[in-house]
């Protein structure tokens, strides 16, 4: 038991770095191409960063602990808007957001309703899943078909350092994202625990540290948009994309039960909460940041008192 929460720590650490490595070197490749921040948060870096939750995920569907995965999408969402969100704005208020990015807040609702009504019977099929990635596509096709026609020169020898790190990369989160999961069914298990809970809370808390990474880095360099941007592309993919994954791999089902019920509020919440306040201010302030972690900390709260 000790033995595997420690192999838990560590590989949690361990696909912190590497996720980290990953992230730093898309950015190095997206500044050879020319891609404006916004973007490269919204896309490469969100998938960069939502690696861990896709290979956790994606291990979960194969070792048939789906709740474990729908617990760790759903609080990843959550702890990148109120958590991350929260503690880049006290950093460095987020200034000046443009049109074309206030567009971006739109799929993030219509994105957590899709996903929440899919999920409301406590079954999510195959053919829901499909649904899921094909809206994921979708949604990067109508909102960046601009960016992806871009006639940008490039030659192998510039991006040589990226094309060399980036596979090792992967490999590396995949290895450690099993050791995550098997480890947390173990735990889970042991004590216990409702897996969804442990997803919701410690694998969410887990897998969303390089996103913590990448905004915290973004907000200290005055570069606060690929950070939003990031944690913007980050939820859509957990949602869409590595839901749908997921689902596809092997039918998800689980017991919905109130501490999943508050989840799925908070959940709601956390992209209305969003998207109103870029609408509103185009920017997202201390005082917004303060209250989007009291919301967090709310959060918390009634998951542990509602499980």
């Amino acid at each position: 038991m000790i033995t595997d929460a420690l192999i838990l720590l560590l590989s949690l650490i361990l696909i912190f770095y590497l996720s980290d490595l990953l992230t730093r070197s898309l950015s190095m490749f997206a500044k050879k191409l020319r891609i404006n921040s916004f973007f490269l948060g919204t896309m490469l870096l969100a998938l960069g960063t939502s690696f861990p939750e896709l290979i956790s995920a994606t291990t979960a569907g194969i070792l048939k602990v789906n709740q474990l995965s729908v617990g760790n999408l759903v609080g990843s969402n959550i702890v990148n808007t109120l958590l991350i969100l929260g503690i880049m704005a006290l950093i460095r208020p987020i200034r000046n957001l443009r049109k074309g990015e206030l567009k971006e807040t739109i799929p993030i609702i219509t994105s957590s309703i899709l996903v929440i009504l899919f999920l409301m019977n406590g079954y999510v099929s195959r053919i829901e899943g499909i649904i899921l990635i094909i809206s994921y596509f979708l949604y990067h096709y109508f909102m960046h078909k601009s960016k992806f026609f871009e006639e940008n020169l490039i030659t192998r020898a510039k991006i040589a350092k990226e094309l060399i790190i980036t596979p090792f990369t992967i490999f590396g989160i995949i290895i450690t994202g099993y050791l995550v999961v098997s480890s947390s069914v173990f735990l889970a298990e042991s004590y216990k625990i409702n897996l969804t809970l442990f997803g919701l809370i410690v694998i969410a808390i887990g897998t969303s540290m390089p996103e913590l990474a990448t905004s915290i880095a973004s907000a200290k360099n005055n570069n606060s948009k690929l950070g939003v941007g990031n944690i913007i592309g980050s939820n859509i993919t957990n949602v869409l994309l590595i839901l749908g994954i997921t689902s596809v791999i092997n039918p998800i089902k689980f017991t919905v039960n109130t501490f999943i019920i508050v989840s799925w509020i908070f959940f709601f919440i956390s992209s209305i909460l969003l998207s109103v306040m870029i609408i509103n201010d185009k920017k997202i302030s201390k005082n917004e940041g303060i209250f989007l972690l009291m919301c967090f900390i709310i959060y918390l709260a009634l998951i542990i008192i509602t499980k």
